[in-house]
């Protein structure tokens, strides 16, 4: 008969028998882009073309970084010898005494490789978390959507890009491309960004650059990226009884509305053209009496309400072209020079858990790549243009 062997595991240290939590694991993502099998690129080259974006210097880039000189000019040479592309360009004293800027196809690629990075932790982030993460009764905890379920994107927009047509225009080709859907919720920017602080929304489209850069301050969106713009214009009725055609700034036409008593339509609801027309009343020092009316409705609503009412209105230049044949209202004053830029950010993962990151992050980097701002420099309503690509 055989001798009987007993075999033991060994138990590990710090563990109560019956007890196998694993403690909770994060993910560090450490690949590069590879052509054909060899290795491109990675964190290390993004960080030098940023360095190198910032202080216009490729000498200076490789002391904020703590790197050599050398060092930095042998990677960005490799990078640019392997694509076949300038990515950074010498100016006058050349590559080492001289100053460097981004060449427009390196300004183009440090945008993609930055989207592409910040995708993949994401994605690596997720993963970890979905099998390694916080323990509960010795097993994982549930992820908390469904795996491989058809994804929706829940965009919070300002309302003018859907009144224009050009959202509708830019997210069928995304959908394909990808396999997400997107539920637009067509909001001022305002109200936008306060379904993004409550995690209501995954990605935001908006228009009101100084409480944007609030809400990144705050934490409530990362990842905040330029995407278009257009301008402010204020519209009024063709027989202008305040007399503002022809005013060199839209402060000084409200001047004269408020003066003359003449009706004015305002969005009243914190959206980015009301942002914009709160500051024109400051600048203009006047304060909103009986001719100040106040339409708490979407862009397009207001400009028929206004047309109706020949009132004035401010309005992004945008939704005017796109509806300028239905409205009985004209440019009368677009100077003082009032951009009108929108920007696209995600809602920050660390605030709420179930926010679709990843999916906010292929739509960044769908709205801000070579095709589709392509497309919006393409798109017209009219023979109109709608927007200028960022």
């Amino acid at each position: 008969m055989p001798a009987r062997v007993t075999t033991r595991t060994p138990r590990p240290r710090g563990r109560r028998d019956g007890n196998h939590a694993l403690p909770a694991l994060t993910a560090a993502q450490l690949d590069v882009l590879l052509t054909g099998s060899h290795p491109l690129l990675g964190q290390r080259h993004l960080a030098i073309l940023e360095a190198v974006g910032r202080h216009g210097s490729l000498n200076a880039a490789a002391q904020r970084l703590g790197v050599s000189y050398r060092n930095a000019w042998a990677n960005l040479h490799q990078l640019q010898a392997r694509l076949g592309v300038t990515l950074v360009s010498a100016q006058t004293g050349g590559w080492h005494g001289g100053g460097s800027r981004l060449t427009p196809a390196g300004e183009d690629f440090v945008r993609r490789l930055r989207a592409f990075l910040a995708e993949q932790r994401a994605v690596a982030a997720r993963a970890a978390s979905r099998h390694f993460g916080r323990m509960e009764g010795g097993a994982p905890s549930p992820p908390s959507r469904e795996v491989g379920r058809a994804e929706t994107l829940r965009l919070a927009t300002t309302t003018s890009l859907v009144d224009s047509g050009l959202l509708g225009a830019l997210l069928p080709p995304f959908s394909a491309r990808t396999g997400m859907s997107v539920e637009v919720l067509p909001i001022g920017s305002g109200a936008a960004l306060r379904r993004v602080r409550a995690g209501q929304a995954d990605a935001i489209l908006a228009h009101a650059p100084a409480i944007e850069e609030r809400a990144v301050a705050a934490g409530d969106i990362v990842h905040r990226h330029a995407v278009m713009s257009n301008r402010f214009a204020l519209l009024g009725p063709t027989d202008d009884p305040a007399r503002v055609r022809g005013t060199t700034t839209p402060a000084s036409a409200l001047r004269r509305i408020a003066a003359a008593g003449a009706p004015f339509l305002s969005r009243a609801d914190r959206s980015g053209t009301h942002e914009c027309e709160r500051k024109l009343l400051r600048d203009a020092a006047v304060k909103a009496g009986a001719w100040y009316r106040r339409g708490r409705c979407g862009m397009a609503e207001l400009l028929r309400r206004a047309s109706a009412a020949q009132a004035y209105v401010l309005s992004d230049s945008g939704t005017f072209a796109a509806l300028a044949d239905t409205l009985a209202l004209e440019i009368l004053a677009d100077g003082g020079g009032l951009t009108n830029c929108y920007s696209i950010a995600a809602t920050n993962p660390h605030r709420h858990r179930d926010a679709r990151f990843v999916e906010a992050m292929a739509l960044i980097g769908w709205l801000t790549s070579p095709t589709a701002q392509a497309m919006i420099d393409a798109f017209r309503v009219g023979g109109r243009r709608i927007a200028t690509p960022a």
